[in-house]
């Protein structure tokens, strides 16, 4: 019976007590990337959970201690006040990262691609910032985790007397234990100050410095026996190793992208301590600024990269880059994680916990529309002008700096927004710059412009086709810069979205032209848009005094107080998420991507078929024959003869043609086409009669009305034929309710043939 309670005891404390198994017990179960790793050795008899809880972020109520679990029959505590510091300490360390991002700017290209380099090789790609503000947040936050593991470890081993290396394995050497008690009493004197009420605080510009060179101390810390498990840092990469809540050892797949993190900050922190913008006066041993070096580059190059950031050294950067390698290289073997699945009967996407039926897809895709329908004719004051893409001409191959498809001669839009100029400053518009009255109702116009902008990205991002990532999508220009072509083009009566900048382009210099086109009651409010809404916005914005005097913003996500700025990565995640936040599936930007590629894989198979972007489409093997005859590869024969010069050498009609009939098939899927009627209960038969496998559409082959296109007079205003959105909806529900009864009496013949 005695056997039995020790038993069911030790059962109890087993979850509160958790240790890693021996090593030589778990040699067995060790993978390749296990023994590689080597944590199973590393955490070996240590309290994993314990270790876990130390390497967490500081709650905002720092007021509260922080139980990191039991331990040989101790609770492990962080006091409230040793929060307090840590939190000043990561504080203090973004003022460091924001000083080492100051440098990076201001190095050359070529001594930032020798930064990034990992072999004694040159590597074309320069080391810089990330694009998205969101990803670099992310890298600090691995960073400050490791700040708040050692400093919590330490203040650990001092409350209940044992070394860190006994409680998580941790080594630190004299000169880092004597910076972390020097910052550590530092921060801890202005946290009790803080608390004491005291207003006057010293200067922290020398703990800053202090705790930059703590950082440098870690990075630049040599292995002189090949023991990569005592350094700090690569201790802590195995501690990111171990699933938070679960405590198992993570996999390459998952585990590699928190070591490509760490790594960007250890690059950067390097990048500062060789060649410093300015110098740093504070220290002990003050550090002098880059100018000081004569031969910056040999500097960087022959001192402090063979030493520090090489594959094979004995520094943390080349320890993490062997595991980010092997971890990289075992994930390519293994393949992703799966993440998705579906229901027996296709209509149901399981993804990410959440659960998306087609339908509901389709009317979060319908209700982003109509709402941008409607707002589209608030700011027009109720007037729908007749909408000819097809008499529109444009020039895709010109690039002009302010060139767009409004300043072209023959389509005579320069002056089109004075109709929507009447309107508002007309008695019923109520616009005014002489009352107040009159401006509050401009400065209500404004925002309900940006209201919107963001439906606008909302609506073009969710019926363009294969979705574009947030980074390419947000920087859409509606006109050429000096720098940069735009990106709206007008072609064969569609508005054409046209992207020549993408992921391959960042990573390997390496790029290509892809085309999306939105649905067409998008395009035609995007054109709306340019042609109307947008001047006059930029007008009244300028004359309220929002913007300077003959300012225009080329981007088409922007707000109206921004002159040459577009939308952030955060706005463009706020626009899409806040668009659908009422409608039935909430989306973010990658919830969206990973939906809108698992629904075409699964329906429509048109757009995972064999392409190539550097070969025309094959007519029955016409193309193929044709080229063959005159002596070239299809290859060549497409990207060097018969090529139009309206169009870049690139991205010739052929390609666009192709590039379109995916943008239609996915039109087609989401009840979206010109044809179909935009409401938010649509019933599951209308969905079962809309195939998608079969598809006849050629971009050739338009069958809108051709009518010449005028310049827009003041008279036009009463005088447009063109049904407004809601007549046009009424239209519709007409034609739904019609169809609907079809389809109902179609499935009620089908359900009597099975009864039979």
């Amino acid at each position: 019976m005695e056997d039995e309670e020790e038993e069911e005891e030790q059962r109890s404390y087993g979850e509160n007590d958790m240790v890693a198994l021996d090593a030589e017990l778990e040699h067995d179960e060790n993978t390749e990337w296990l023994r590689g790793c080597e944590w199973p050795t590393w955490f070996a008899h240590k309290p994993i959970h314990i270790i876990v809880a130390a390497a967490a972020l500081p709650s905002v109520r720092t007021s509260e201690d922080l139980v990191l679990g039991l331990w040989n029959g101790f609770e492990c505590v962080s006091s409230a006040q040793t929060e307090r510091v840590i939190w000043k300490i990561l504080e203090a360390s973004r003022i460091v990262f924001q000083r080492c991002e100051m440098t990076l700017k201001q190095t050359p290209r070529v001594l930032r691609c020798w930064l990034r380099s990992w072999t004694p090789s040159f590597l074309p790609y320069p080391f810089e910032l990330p694009q998205r503000e969101q990803t670099r947040r992310r890298y600090y936050v691995i960073h400050e985790r490791f700040l708040c593991y050692i400093f919590r470890i330490l203040a650990l081993s001092r409350s209940i007397k044992e070394p860190t290396s006994e409680i998580s394995g941790l080594q630190l050497t004299t000169a880092q234990l004597a910076m972390m008690n020097h910052i550590w009493s530092r921060f801890s004197n202005v946290s009790q100050q803080a608390d004491c009420g005291v207003l006057l605080q010293p200067s922290l510009d020398g703990v800053h410095e202090n705790l930059f060179q703590l950082l440098v101390m870690f990075w630049t810390d040599l292995s002189h026996d090949g023991n990569m498990s005592r350094s700090a840092i690569m201790h802590f990469s195995g501690v990111l190793g171990i699933h938070p809540t679960e405590l198992f050892f993570r996999k390459p797949y998952n585990y590699t992208p928190f070591i490509s993190a760490l790594l960007w900050v250890g690059r950067l922190i390097i990048l500062e301590y060789a060649l410093p913008l300015a110098p740093y006066n504070h220290l002990k041993a003050p550090w002098p600024e880059r100018t000081v070096y004569p031969d910056q580059s040999q500097r960087l190059r022959e001192h402090i990269r063979p030493k520090y950031l090489q594959r094979g050294s004995l520094a943390p950067a080349g320890y993490l880059i062997e595991r980010l390698q092997h971890g990289r290289a075992i994930a390519r073997r293994e393949g992703p994680q799966t993440n998705i699945s579906w229901s027996l009967d296709g209509l149901t996407l399981y993804i990410a916990d959440t659960q998306v039926h087609m339908r509901q897809f389709r009317e979060t895709i319908h209700s982003v529309v109509v709402r941008l329908q409607n707002l589209t004719q608030d700011l027009l004051f109720n007037w729908w002008p007749d909408v000819q893409l097809n008499a529109v001409q444009d020039d895709l191959a010109a690039h002009r700096p302010g060139f767009s498809f409004l300043t072209h001669p023959a389509n005579k839009l320069q002056g089109s927004f004075r109709i929507v100029s009447r309107l508002a400053f007309s008695e019923q518009g109520g616009f005014s710059l002489e009352t107040r009255r009159g401006k509050a109702k401009m400065e209500r116009y404004l925002k309900k412009s940006d209201q919107f902008i963001r439906l606008l990205y909302a609506a073009m991002h969710m019926t363009n086709g294969m979705p574009a990532r947030g980074e390419e999508f947000r920087v859409l220009r509606w006109a050429d810069t000096v720098s940069v072509q735009r990106n709206i083009f007008v072609y064969k009566g569609k508005v054409v979205l046209v992207f020549s900048y993408n992921k391959a382009n960042t990573n390997t210099n390496n790029s290509f032209y892809i085309v999306r086109s939105p649905c067409p009651i998008v395009q035609r409010i995007l054109y709306l848009y340019l042609v109307y809404i947008r001047p006059f916005r930029g007008l009244i914005s300028r004359n309220l005094g929002i913007l300077p005097k003959n300012s225009t913003n080329p981007h088409l996500f922007s707000t109206h107080e921004s002159a040459t700025s577009c939308f952030s990565s955060d706005q463009a995640y706020a626009s899409l998420k806040k668009a659908t936040a009422g409608c039935s599936v909430p989306m973010n930007t990658s919830l969206y991507r990973q939906t809108a590629v698992s629904i075409a894989k699964k329906h429509l198979p048109g757009l995972v078929a064999p392409f190539d972007p550097s070969t025309p489409k094959d007519y029955n093997g016409f193309l193929q024959l044709l080229a063959f005859q005159t002596g070239h590869r299809p290859v060549t024969h497409a990207s060097a003869y018969a090529l139009e010069h309206g169009f870049p050498t690139k991205l010739q009609p052929d390609l666009i043609d192709r590039y379109l009939v995916n943008s239609h098939m996915w039109h087609e899927f989401t009840l979206t086409r010109e044809e179909d009627v935009l409401d938010d209960s649509l019933a599951d038969a209308r969905y079962a009669s809309s195939s998608t496998s079969q598809v006849d559409y050629c971009p050739d082959n338009v069958n809108a009305r051709r009518l010449e296109c005028g310049t827009p007079e003041e008279s036009d205003v009463n005088l447009s034929d063109e049904p407004s959105p809601r007549q046009r909806q009424e239209e519709r529900q007409q034609r739904r309710k019609k169809r609907g009864r079809e389809n109902i009496l179609e499935v009620l013949i089908q359900l009597s043939n099975i009864d039979q």
